[in-house]
């Protein structure tokens, strides 16, 4: 009881501070009273929303995965361009090479969150353009750049356009897939004639 540990021989089994002699004091005065419980979904809300404004590694994998719902809609317009292309006996192709995946690291224009990419070919030639979709945060501010490289087997990527803002968005708002799907298909249709271009001029 209270008395057999207020005045035990050992000094460690006694209590060790005065709060902890007034909790149990409290706990024989009101044996019936409880710790008030919060919900937990009030608790898991409230904290999540304290973590999402304080914490940065919490806010960049919200950004990541909002990022990640772009992908679908990058895919269905993929596809519709490759029917598109089919047309035209299957002389061009587009073809989505990594979706929205985790990016890391620091940058002047913020922190990295994730990059997708697409190539652009064209039928018996190993040229192709390679169309990088980066998404960076700087604070709460997001902003989704895209930048085209040439690649040819055996030789250096040659820049073909640098990174260029496509979107800017706050991070706890919706991503306009829209407007990203439209920019692929502008930079895909951009990219074919260059890409052409270089081929009749051998490269």
């Amino acid at each position: 009881g209270l008395l057999d540990r207020g005045l035990n021989y050992e000094l460690d089994a006694r209590f060790q501070s005065v709060d902890e002699l007034v909790g149990r004091l409290n706990e024989i005065a009101n044996p019936d009273s409880k710790p008030v419980v919060e919900d937990l979904d009030t608790v898991a809300a409230r904290e999540s929303a304290a973590l999402r404004k304080n914490d940065r590694a919490t806010q960049l994998n919200n950004y990541l995965q909002d990022a990640q719902g772009l992908v679908q809609s990058v895919v269905l317009c993929v596809n519709d361009l490759t029917s598109r292309l089919a047309k035209h006996r299957n002389m061009f192709r587009v073809d989505l090479t990594q979706g929205m995946i985790r990016a890391n690291g620091k940058t002047e224009r913020g922190d990295l969150v994730s990059s997708m990419a697409l190539h652009v070919g064209v039928q018996n030639h190993s040229i192709i353009h390679r169309i990088i979709y980066s998404v960076l945060a700087l604070g709460t501010e997001c902003t989704i750049y895209r930048e085209i490289t040439e690649v040819v087997p055996g030789k250096q990527p040659r820049p073909v356009e640098s990174q260029t803002v496509v979107l800017r968005y706050q991070g706890e708002t919706e991503i306009d897939r829209a407007a990203v799907v439209a920019d692929v298909r502008e930079t895909v249709t951009r990219s074919i004639p260059i890409l052409s271009q270089r081929i009749q001029n051998g490269y």
